[in-house]
């Protein structure tokens, strides 16, 4: 295929968000848990808002028992010195994405904490513009979670090659 999947893998898509990025944790959970039931391998959610919500934190969970990554936007708050990220990313069985600039630092805007489990490209990533004129920059942990997204698939794509088995919690992502 052209997308770089082995030719046996299935690309699963699902929409847990009204086209104007809002929506509720009830969908939010039944998404991680859809997504989980079809055989998904990883998860990415470039959400995040409020405070925890049981539901979802239990579909993560549930998503891990199913050997499934669950990867999450750590938010856009910036970093002043005390902890910035939001939830669902701050479950401790959720890896969780900040963003760095193309020189390196992390970007300013990325959120910090101690739950930051790993920062990818997120400033001025190029990406399809919603006003159907093509492309354009965006910067934002958003843009920064699909992109470990795909390298957590390519990870568990070299680990199924090899026989090993699945993750089933994030502290073992981590310890890879």
């Amino acid at each position: 295929n052209s997308i770089g999947l082995a030719p046996d893998a299935d690309l699963i898509v699902g929409k847990v968000l009204s086209n104007e990025g809002s929506g509720g944790s009830g969908g939010i959970a039944a998404g991680i848990k859809w997504a989980a039931d079809q055989g998904a391998h990883v998860i990415s959610m470039s959400l995040g808002g409020g405070g925890p919500d049981q539901g979802t934190n239990d579909a993560i969970d549930y998503a891990w028992s199913l050997g499934c990554i669950v990867n999450a936007a750590a938010g856009n708050a910036g970093y002043n010195g005390s902890n910035t990220i939001g939830w669902p990313a701050k479950h401790p069985n959720c890896l969780c994405c900040g963003a760095y600039a193309q020189n390196g630092s992390i970007s300013s805007f990325s959120s910090g904490g101690r739950e930051l489990d790993w920062a990818c490209p997120g400033s001025n990533v190029i990406s399809f513009s919603t006003n159907g004129s093509g492309f354009r920059d965006m910067s934002g942990t958003s843009m920064a979670t699909p992109w470990g997204s795909g390298l957590l698939a390519c990870l568990v794509e070299l680990n199924l090659r090899q026989g090993l088995p699945l993750f089933t919690a994030a502290q073992q992502v981590r310890d890879y």
